[in-house]
């Protein structure tokens, strides 16, 4: 993890230990990059699917898109954890 980056973590968090803490805040900050670029293309992708009058193939990746990460979601904020 790079040093400025822990360093502004450390210092918005403000913990008794921010080196273990700064990581894990650098990982989910990290995986949410992944998710960033995911939801852009997604938002290209459905303009261009309505530009070319075609209205059901976006609400179809919407949807599985938000099953798909509902299903994430509670993967790793419920059954990883322990």
């Amino acid at each position: 993890m790079p040093r400025g980056l822990r360093a502004i973590i450390a210092s918005l968090m403000q913990h008794a230990s921010p080196a273990a803490d700064s990581r894990y805040v650098w990982a989910i900050l990290a995986g949410s990059s992944i998710g960033l670029l995911a939801t852009t293309m997604a938002r290209l992708y459905s303009a261009a699917h309505y530009a070319v009058g075609d209205t059901k193939s976006p609400l179809r990746f919407a949807l599985l898109r938000l099953v798909i990460v509902t299903a994430l979601g509670y993967a790793c904020a419920i059954l990883l954890p322990p």
